[in-house]
Protein backbone atom coordinates (compact mmCIF):
# COMPACT_ATOMS: atom_id res chain seq x y z
CA UNK A 1 0.00 0.00 0.00
CA UNK A 2 0.97 3.55 -1.00
CA UNK A 3 2.30 6.00 1.45
CA UNK A 4 0.33 8.61 -0.14
CA UNK A 5 -3.21 7.40 -0.32
CA UNK A 6 -3.13 6.70 3.57
CA UNK A 7 -5.85 8.58 6.01
CA UNK A 8 -4.41 7.46 9.47
CA UNK A 9 -5.96 8.20 12.77
CA UNK A 10 -5.72 6.71 16.20
CA UNK A 11 -8.07 5.77 19.01
CA UNK A 12 -7.16 5.98 22.48
CA UNK A 13 -9.49 4.49 25.34
CA UNK A 14 -9.08 5.80 28.38
CA UNK A 15 -11.34 3.29 30.83
CA UNK A 16 -12.40 5.49 33.74
CA UNK A 17 -12.45 3.46 37.16
CA UNK A 18 -15.84 3.51 39.19
CA UNK A 19 -18.88 1.48 39.78
CA UNK A 20 -19.38 0.96 35.22
CA UNK A 21 -16.92 1.43 33.85
CA UNK A 22 -16.66 4.10 31.19
CA UNK A 23 -14.56 4.86 28.00
CA UNK A 24 -13.56 7.78 27.13
CA UNK A 25 -12.51 8.24 23.21
CA UNK A 26 -9.57 10.26 22.01
CA UNK A 27 -9.18 10.76 18.46
CA UNK A 28 -6.20 12.09 16.68
CA UNK A 29 -4.64 12.18 12.86
CA UNK A 30 -0.90 10.71 13.32
CA UNK A 31 1.84 11.02 10.63
CA UNK A 32 2.61 7.42 8.75
CA UNK A 33 5.80 7.68 10.36
CA UNK A 34 4.43 7.58 14.25
CA UNK A 35 1.68 5.09 13.36
CA UNK A 36 4.45 2.73 11.60
CA UNK A 37 6.37 3.34 14.63
CA UNK A 38 3.70 2.39 17.26
CA UNK A 39 2.89 -0.68 14.83
CA UNK A 40 6.35 -2.10 14.75
CA UNK A 41 6.81 -1.78 18.56
CA UNK A 42 3.20 -3.64 19.03
CA UNK A 43 2.19 -0.59 20.57
CA UNK A 44 -1.61 -0.57 18.61
CA UNK A 45 -3.46 -2.43 16.38
CA UNK A 46 -4.35 -1.64 12.78
CA UNK A 47 -7.86 -1.41 12.24
CA UNK A 48 -8.30 -1.24 7.99
CA UNK A 49 -11.13 0.44 6.75
CA UNK A 50 -11.11 -0.12 3.06
CA UNK A 51 -13.53 -1.80 1.09
CA UNK A 52 -12.63 -5.92 0.17
CA UNK A 53 -12.15 -4.84 -3.40
CA UNK A 54 -9.36 -2.26 -2.51
CA UNK A 55 -7.75 -4.73 -0.66
CA UNK A 56 -7.39 -7.46 -2.97
CA UNK A 57 -6.28 -5.04 -5.27
CA UNK A 58 -3.77 -3.12 -3.23
CA UNK A 59 -3.03 -4.92 -0.45
CA UNK A 60 -3.62 -4.28 4.01
CA UNK A 61 -0.74 -3.47 6.71
CA UNK A 62 0.16 -7.28 8.35
CA UNK A 63 -1.92 -8.00 11.35
CA UNK A 64 -4.46 -5.79 10.48
CA UNK A 65 -8.15 -6.44 11.89
CA UNK A 66 -9.78 -6.25 8.70
CA UNK A 67 -12.95 -4.23 9.40
CA UNK A 68 -16.52 -4.97 6.90
CA UNK A 69 -17.11 -1.33 6.28
CA UNK A 70 -14.90 1.99 6.81
CA UNK A 71 -18.42 3.89 8.22
CA UNK A 72 -20.79 0.91 9.48
CA UNK A 73 -19.31 -2.24 11.13
CA UNK A 74 -20.28 -4.27 14.09
CA UNK A 75 -18.12 -3.16 17.01
CA UNK A 76 -18.07 -6.96 17.88
CA UNK A 77 -15.08 -6.54 15.05
CA UNK A 78 -13.11 -4.27 17.39
CA UNK A 79 -9.82 -6.23 19.45
CA UNK A 80 -11.42 -7.15 23.32
CA UNK A 81 -8.33 -5.22 24.55
CA UNK A 82 -9.64 -2.09 24.95
CA UNK A 83 -6.86 -0.44 26.96
CA UNK A 84 -4.42 -0.59 23.57
CA UNK A 85 -4.25 2.11 20.80
CA UNK A 86 -6.35 1.80 17.58
CA UNK A 87 -5.24 2.74 14.29
CA UNK A 88 -7.90 3.03 11.40
CA UNK A 89 -6.71 3.58 8.45
CA UNK A 90 -8.35 3.80 4.82
CA UNK A 91 -7.14 4.72 1.39
CA UNK A 92 -8.48 8.38 -0.11
CA UNK A 93 -8.38 7.43 -3.25
CA UNK A 94 -8.41 4.95 -5.24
Amino acid sequence: MTRAGLVVAVVLLNVLGGGCARAKAVVRDVAIAEAKAQLDQGAATALDANEESFRAKHGWLPNAVLLSSYDEYALSELPADKDRPLIFYCSNRL
